[in-house]
């Protein structure tokens, strides 16, 4: 393990709030001794807090946590933690208003923790445009880019609505369409000002450059811990059923996804576990295809019910990562997704599909070859399964703590 005396100096500030990662990013340096600091909106270290509280509160409570950083490395903005619990009573814009204000405020307060410690500053996204904007004696930016670059995304966006007048509406809620206000222009920019740049996929990689990001960019995939999934240890019984995780939505690749299995809408049918309301536009394309939508599953109950399903589909236009394949990976469901999804970068032959976006005849050839050989798809489950066990969390801990060290080494030599 490295140890802070190996590298005295070294040191980051990371700001990062919520669950998306489980602090990973932060844990990865404080586990390696070169954390000075997590900024973030509110953390419990106590287990009391998470052993005492129970519904709202116990779900609030329990994604701020992780073992490996005590509090005592953990510096709260409290204008931040207001902003994002006036936030919870509100809707809409004013909803993501508050949101905007309370990752501005995460952002400044990281800058000024940076600057008083002398450490790095290794911003999450969310945060990076207004960290980056208000420090101005940092010692180096560093970027976690979350989500694919802005600029990038809306003209793919762009092309996608020209090709599919009717995923329009659904196109137009997506974060990058909206208009660039002082927030977003912020965060636009923070690729271009960073000294370098990690993130979780290469597609997230390309999007950087296609936005203009000169700065050295390392790739580090999402770990899973498949102990707390259950592989399924038998083909699943009765008609073939293809599952869908998450917003069913034209960035997901909804409607190519449909149009895939429409023509066999009487051999298969099609599960989408989400939390969000399924739009009217789509609706209409089901057609004769028999669909099923399971609404507000917890993460054990979505888990478990997985394993019903004989193949899971993400045919994303644009995805960050997508945890729901490698999560999917871990029940032993093999899984069919974009190449412009984290999927394709762990994903080998025999383990999974992984499609050009739009691939809609490949996707319906995926789905009939896969009813015709079920013993190959269980075994290409079984495989995918063991491709995941070795993606775990300390795996990924270990390669984001050494592609922060070569970014920070990159940057004091320039």
């Amino acid at each position: 393990m490295i140890t802070s005396s190996d590298h005295a100096g070294a040191r980051a500030v990371v700001c990062f709030a919520g669950p998306r990662d489980h602090y990973e990013g932060a844990a990865a340096l404080s586990e390696s001794g070169l954390l000075e600091r997590l900024v973030t909106d509110a953390y419990f270290d106590s287990s009391g807090w998470r052993e005492y509280s129970s519904g709202p509160i116990r779900r609030f409570i329990e994604p701020r946590h992780h073992h490996l950083i005590g509090s005592d490395k953990v510096s709260v903005s409290p204008l931040a933690f207001c902003w994002d619990m006036v936030g919870r009573l509100l809707r809409g814009a004013r909803r993501q208003n508050m949101t905007h204000r309370k990752d501005s405020a995460i952002g400044r307060h990281a800058a000024g923790v940076a600057e008083q410690t002398g450490a790095h500053l290794l911003a999450y996204s969310y945060y990076a445009g207004a960290a980056f904007a208000s420090g101005r004696r940092l010692r180096s930016r560093l970027l976690f880019q979350v989500h694919p670059a802005v600029l990038p995304l809306r003209a793919l966006y762009q092309e996608e609505a020209e090709l599919e007048p009717s995923a329009r509406a659904s196109l137009s809620a997506e974060m990058e369409m909206q208009p660039l206000d002082a927030y977003a222009e912020a965060e636009q920019a923070a690729p271009i000002q960073a000294h370098g740049i990690l993130c979780a996929s290469n597609f997230t990689r390309r999007t950087l450059a296609g936005a203009g990001a000169t700065a050295p960019i390392h790739v580090v995939p999402y770990g899973v811990d498949a102990t707390l999934y259950s592989c399924r240890n038998r083909p699943p019984d009765g008609k073939f059923t293809v599952a869908f995780i998450g917003a069913f939505t034209a960035r997901k690749g909804a409607l190519y996804l449909l149009r895939a299995l429409r023509p066999l809408s009487a051999h298969v049918r099609l599960v989408i576990y989400t939390r969000a309301k399924i739009d009217e536009a789509f609706q209409a394309e089901f057609g004769a295809l028999e669909v099923e939508i399971r609404s507000g599953l917890s993460d054990e109950a979505l888990a478990a019910d997985i394993t019903r399903c004989h193949l899971m589909a993400l045919p994303s236009i644009a995805e960050g990562f997508g945890l729901a394949i490698s999560e999917a990976m871990a029940c032993g469901v093999p899984v069919v997704c974009s190449e412009n999804t984290g999927g394709a970068d762990f994903i080998r032959p025999g383990e999974g599909h992984v499609l050009p976006i739009r691939s809609v005849e490949k996707l319906t050839e995926v789905v009939v070859n896969a009813m015709a050989d079920p013993a190959a798809l269980y075994e290409m489950g079984q495989a995918a399964r063991r491709r995941v066990e070795q993606m775990t969390w300390a795996d990924y801990r270990r390669k984001f703590a050494g592609a922060y060290l070569d970014l920070i080494a990159h940057a004091s030599a320039h």
